[in-house]
Formats: structure tokens, C-alpha cells, sequence
């Protein structure tokens, strides 16, 4: 940054690419403040010349974004279970700025780059993280998807890491919205994908397997909650019933638990009944 200062003057476009850099690293120890300060600087540099479109502009929105977003989890959080940030001070204030700046880098790298270039794959997943914590999920998955087609066209396979982390990201967002049975099908195929990348020792496919493991934890207890629910008919009543007729001596709960196992198999259940 300084040298670039020196050539060409604090106040030249030369020295906004170095002060980015220097704003993810300055991100990625943890000065939020600093982070932040350092792209409104990139960001008036660019308005005092009046330059407004670009993939740099647009690099310059979508870092000036993330700093916003990072400002905001770091002073409100975020549950983990169903992925929304928490309302604290301006927390959720500053996550809608840093999803306007957002949405407005992709709309600047539309006007100069081709729809499947890599670098737009990469804005729509900031885009789909940001709008993630303020709970559009629908949109955020679309996103994610439209950016792994980006990824695909450029690597030319499906087995890449970038595309085991998105599968992953997909998975975990189906998994904040309950909807378990699309989150294990996702996070199956990240954990495949990883695998096959780098080996199931990898940190990698280690956190994507245990991700995988309370996905299938969380899809079983609510399968059993549904049913065990007062208000709905037990779908196992007739499968109960068989199982008591042959004299095992087993509570309707610890059935229903076998016959959920057993995916309704009545054989399978008695087995697990005895196992």
C-alpha cells in the first residue's frame, strides 16, 4: 500500500487493490474495525472518481459487504441451529447493508463478465451467506446452486473441493430449515465429493462427516416426534399391534423406536427388538 501511495498518490484507483488485500488480511485476524475502515477508503476513493462499474468496483462492493457482515456477527452472533444472526445494537441493520452492497457487486460484474464466470459464482455465495442470516434460505440455496453450475463449467468435473463446500454450505442451510432429508442428501454428496478429493481423513471430510452424523441424529428425532405426537395417528398402530400378537413383551414406544429403525419392516423391527 505504500509503495503504490508513493507512486501514484493516496488518493489514486492504483492503491485500492493492495488496501483490499490488505483489508481480508487485516478480516482474517479478526479487526473487524479495521477491515471495515480500510474498504470505506477503497469505496470513496472509487466515488471521488467517479468510477462505478468494473469487476474491481465490483470486488470493492463485495469486500466492503463482507466487512459490514463480519462487523455484524462479531457483535451479534448467530445460532447455530437455525442459522440466524441474533439482533444485537445494529447487528441485523449492518447485515442488510452488507446484502445491498452485495447485490449490487453482482449486478456490477453482470455488466463485464460472461453469467458462469468463477468470480460471480463467488459474489452469489457471499450474497447467499449474508441473506442467510437474515433467514432467506430459498434465495440463498438458488444462489448456491447457480454458483456451483459456475464452478463445474470451469474445473470440468463435479469432484472439486469448491464444489464439496458448497454441497456442504447447501446442506447445512436444508438442515437449519428442518428439512433433513434434502440436508443428508447434500452433505452425503460434499462428504463423497471430499473424499474422493483428498481422502476421508481429511479435516474436511472429517467436519463434513459429523455435520452428516447429527443430520441423521436430528432427521431420526423428528421422524419419532412426529409420530409419538398425540395429535397424529401412530403410523406404526397396525405394525405395534403384529409385534404384541407374538407375545414380545416390549412398551409401544421401544416398538415404534424398532419400527422407525426398520423403515416399517416388521421382521427387521423384531430383530432390533432382540439385538
Amino acid at each position: 500500500v505504500r509503495v503504490d501511495e508513493q507512486m501514484h498518490g493516496k488518493g489514486s484507483l492504483a492503491v485500492t487493490t493492495p488496501l483490499r488485500k490488505l483489508a481480508q488480511t487485516v478480516g482474517l485476524i479478526g479487526d473487524t474495525e479495521e477491515q471495515l475502515k480500510i474498504m470505506q477508503r477503497c469505496h470513496a476513493i472509487y466515488r471521488k472518481h467517479g468510477v462505478q462499474h468494473g469487476k474491481d468496483y465490483a470486488f470493492v462492493l463485495q469486500n466492503l459487504g463482507i466487512s459490514w457482515m463480519d462487523k455484524a456477527l462479531k457483535e451479534g452472533g448467530f445460532d447455530f441451529k437455525t442459522g440466524l444472526a441474533y439482533e444485537k445494537g445494529d447487528s441485523l441493520k449492518n447485515l442488510k447493508k452488507a446484502k445491498a452492497l452485495m447485490e449490487q457487486a453482482v449486478t456490477v460484474m453482470k455488466q463485464s463478465l460472461d453469467e458462469k464466470h468463477p468470480d460471480i459464482g463467488t459474489a452469489k455465495i457471499n450474497l447467499g451467506n449474508c441473506i442467510g442470516y437474515l433467514g432467506e434460505n430459498e434465495r440463498k440455496i438458488k444462489l448456491q446452486m447457480e454458483a456451483m453450475e459456475s464452478h463445474i463449467a470451469v474445473t470440468g468435473t463435479e469432484n472439486h473441493g469448491s464444489v464439496a463446500e458448497l454441497y456442504a454450505n447447501i446442506g447445512r442451510t436444508y438442515s437449519t430449515m428442518e428439512r433433513f432429508e434434502e440436508a443428508e442428501k447434500a452433505m452425503q454428496k460434499a462428504y463423497d465429493i471430499n473424499c474422493a478429493c483428498v481422502g476421508p481423513l481429511h479435516n474436511g471430510s472429517q467436519w463434513m462427516m459429523r455435520r452428516l452424523n447429527e443430520i441423521r441424529a436430528a432427521r431420526q428425532e423428528n421422524r419419532f416426534s412426529q409420530y409419538s405426537n398425540p395429535q397424529n395417528n401412530n403410523p406404526f398402530a397396525d405394525g405395534i399391534a403384529q409385534i404384541k400378537a407374538m407375545g414380545i413383551q416390549k412398551t409401544d414406544e421401544e416398538i415404534s423406536h424398532a419400527l422407525l429403525s426398520a423403515d416399517g419392516d416388521i421382521s427387521t423391527a423384531v430383530a432390533i427388538l432382540f439385538s
